[in-house]
């Protein structure tokens, strides 16, 4: 029970605002699951908030992180048309695993990789798992640095907070 706190408390701490001043994303190539090169600018929220969780196949947090927000993705945030997108970013040579663990875990909204982490470095990514909640305009709104047991109650309050914010 104290472990669960202070890790909530922690994450917590590490919740971050933003101001809409913040830049788009950065014109990076990324692959699809089939190995198709992409440009992170195709990666458009099409006027919904987007979520953007980098994570690793092989880091149990990150597995538990995405776990997490598929479910609240299922549960609450689809039918809202919120966006999920998530990039693998496993640097372990052969990434022929990746599809396999994305599929044979049911994860049901979009899933890149980041071969070689031009992306994680480009959106100065410290660590994963790391969220990213982007708003109606595509703007950074806040940000979720490592694993937190409740990051789907914090994730769908952030979601409604943005679209309060974009209907004002």
């Amino acid at each position: 029970m104290k472990t669960h706190f202070l890790t909530t408390a922690t994450a917590l701490m590490f919740l971050i605002s933003f101001s809409q001043s913040q830049q788009n994303l950065p014109d990076v190539d990324i692959y699809t699951l089939e190995g198709t090169k992409i440009s992170t600018l195709s990666i458009g929220n099409d006027s919904v908030p987007m979520i953007m969780v980098f994570w690793k196949t092989y880091d149990d947090n990150c597995c538990k992180e995405l776990m997490d927000l598929n479910d609240i993705y299922v549960e609450k945030l689809k039918d809202k048309g919120v966006r999920i997108v998530a990039v693998c970013v496993d640097n372990i040579g052969n990434l022929d695993h990746i599809r396999p663990f994305v599929y044979g875990h049911d994860i049901e909204f979009e899933v890149y990789i980041d071969k070689n982490g031009n992306f994680k470095r480009a959106m100065s990514i410290p660590t994963v798992p790391f969220t990213i909640l982007f708003d109606k305009q595509a703007q950074p709104y806040c940000k979720f640095l490592g694993y937190c047991p409740s990051i789907d109650e914090m994730v769908c309050k952030k979601v409604e907070e943005s679209l309060a914010i974009a209907d004002e």
